[in-house]
């Protein structure tokens, strides 16, 4: 499993998960990652954070996590092609 923080910057911090990724270790990824990765590539602090519906990614915890921490959090519909620009990355 791979985390990792892509803008039109370019791309940033890449986390690698060894074990299974539940709420609790994307939490911390989230802690961890987000906002460094965020100022490292120059995105501005008010960044719309995107992600799509799976189980961990609509935790309570870290709903409530996001609610604090990030201004703008976008809800793109089921099966957006938006959601996977990680297939460009891998080109």
């Amino acid at each position: 499993m791979v985390w990792s923080c892509m803008s039109t910057q370019g791309v940033n911090v890449v986390v690698f998960v060894d074990n299974i990724m539940d709420k609790k270790v994307y939490l911390e990824i989230l802690k961890d990652n987000s906002k460094k990765s965020a100022k490292n590539t120059g995105i501005p602090d008010d960044f719309k954070f995107y992600q799509d519906k799976d189980h961990k990614h609509i935790a309570y915890n870290v709903q409530l996590w996001l609610m604090y921490n990030c201004r703008k959090v976008g809800n793109p519909p089921p099966q957006s092609p938006d959601l996977t620009p990680i297939e460009n990355l891998w080109d």
